[in-house]
């Protein structure tokens, strides 16, 4: 793949993530906090915001993990990929919080 097509696909892919992140912020979070969901998640399971975050895409990966094995259809492919990456960017989101950011 060239650099033009390469990066077309990192661009679609990150539009696709902006766009889950910004239609779930609707879905779960009530406040300002967009990382809400962890931590109360956290209170629950007497743990951690980042592991209950872990918690949380260990079920995503191992879907991922599936469709490595098994194939499936693009539209999961694209939902599963887009969904791993915004819990990346969640966690870094939570790890900027911790150091003070």
């Amino acid at each position: 793949m060239d650099t033009k097509k390469f990066e077309a696909v990192v661009q679609l892919q990150h539009t696709r993530c902006l766009n889950v992140l910004v239609d779930r912020k609707k879905r779960y979070a009530r406040g300002e906090d967009r990382l809400e969901q962890f931590k109360v998640a956290a209170q629950l399971s007497r743990t951690t915001p980042i592991k209950a975050l872990g918690g949380m895409m260990s079920k995503h990966t191992t879907t991922l993990y599936d469709l490595i094995e098994h194939g499936g259809p693009a539209r999961l492919w694209d939902e599963v990929l887009t969904d791993n990456m915004n819990y990346l960017h969640l966690l870094n989101a939570l790890l900027v919080e911790r150091r003070g950011g």
